[in-house]
């Protein structure tokens, strides 16, 4: 069942630290993790997604292909882009504590001859 041709997704589930808002970790991700990812490759797009008691939040990865993430962060261009987003990450660090991690692959439930 393996294809390489589907999305690539990574979750990681955090805890908002005491005193930090959902709307706090909001403007992190418009004003630094948006604009980094952006920089970093059109093969990504980012989500964000809250729990409903407004404690914890997963962050989405979503790939073109396992090959496209692979490609990325094997490049020349990747550990200077890693080392630019670190000031992100301290941020990040700072209002969230990790809780888990995950990884999947779309299904295409339509089969494959559908058009």
């Amino acid at each position: 069942m393996r294809d390489e041709s589907r999305s690539l997704v990574l979750h990681k589930q955090w805890q908002l630290r005491p005193g930090v808002s959902p709307d706090d970790v909001v403007a992190l991700v418009q004003q630094q993790v948006l604009p980094a990812y952006q920089r970093l490759s059109d093969d990504v797009t980012l989500g964000l997604e809250l729990s409903l008691d407004g404690t914890s939040v997963v962050a989405v990865q979503r790939w073109l292909s396992p090959e496209a993430q692979e490609a990325v962060v094997s490049s020349d261009s990747y550990s200077a882009w890693w080392a630019d987003y670190q000031p992100a990450l301290a941020e990040w660090d700072r209002l969230l504590a990790f809780v888990s991690e995950w990884n999947t692959v779309d299904v295409d439930l339509r089969g494959r001859d559908a058009t």
